[in-house]
């Protein structure tokens, strides 16, 4: 599952990195969800060598990915519905905004819920 995620964090940045070359800005979008998918391929990999400087990596990576696919529902759900509600804002708004908002709101959890390793 890793490799996949590799793959196509790869395609998506590459991707957005040629839309936003032919100045279609939503290329933006791809990048974003590129990087933050590589960015979980990293932690995957540095718990995979045995590496990890947390004790509860694993409950780190579920509420990551727990939360991740929640964004990906609600992203989901704002693009869809968006034409209906009542102001009416720009779709790219929609794409990125539930990203803007939890990401920051995982990255503070993470840090209040890590068991740190001593190291000798």
């Amino acid at each position: 599952m890793t490799n996949a995620m590799l793959l196509f964090g790869l395609l998506f940045v590459g991707l957005g990195a040629w839309f936003v070359i032919k100045s279609n800005f939503f290329g933006l979008v791809f990048i974003t969800f590129g990087l933050s998918g590589l960015l979980f391929v990293k932690h995957d990999f540095t718990n995979y060598k045995g590496k990890s400087r947390s004790h509860n990596y694993w409950l780190l990576a579920h509420l990551q990915r727990m939360t991740g696919g929640y964004i990906a529902a609600l992203t989901a759900f704002l693009v869809v519905n968006g034409k209906y509600f009542p102001l009416q804002r720009s779709s790219f708004l929609f794409w990125l905004l539930p990203t803007i908002i939890l990401v920051p709101l995982i990255i503070g959890s993470e840090q209040e819920i890590r068991i740190k390793k001593i190291r000798p």
